[in-house]
């Protein structure tokens, strides 16, 4: 009798979930100019084969799971009027730069990078 066994595939688990926000993020000349905060959510963290860091699945694509000190840069570039962050979501938005301080420090992707 034959036993038939899973097959291994290119993913090797972490076997930890996290919360994160997703970004759209728009890039002029190399440099994030436009940040928006799309939704927040909770992923399963994943390392690949053959791809450095931490990577979630978000819309049937991977995503670099960025940190929540980036995510700390970019609320303070945002503050310095460095880059335009918003969220119709969340209602934060630079226009408004008390709010900034509503949004919470955490881990985050980048999706639709144009």
């Amino acid at each position: 009798m034959n036993i038939h066994k899973p097959s291994k595939d290119s993913r090797d688990r972490v076997s930890v979930s996290t919360l994160l926000w997703v970004c759209s993020v728009r890039e002029e000349n190399e440099k994030w100019v436009n940040v928006e905060i799309v939704e927040g959510c909770k992923r399963t963290v994943y390392s690949l084969d053959k791809r450095e860091g931490e990577y979630v699945r978000f819309e049937n694509s991977w995503h670099l799971l960025r940190s929540a000190e980036e995510f700390k840069q970019l609320i303070d570039k945002a503050k310095n009027k460095e880059l335009y962050l918003f969220s119709n979501e969340l209602a934060v938005s630079v226009s408004d730069m008390p709010t900034l301080d509503k949004v919470s420090i955490q881990q985050f992707i980048a999706v639709d990078k144009t």
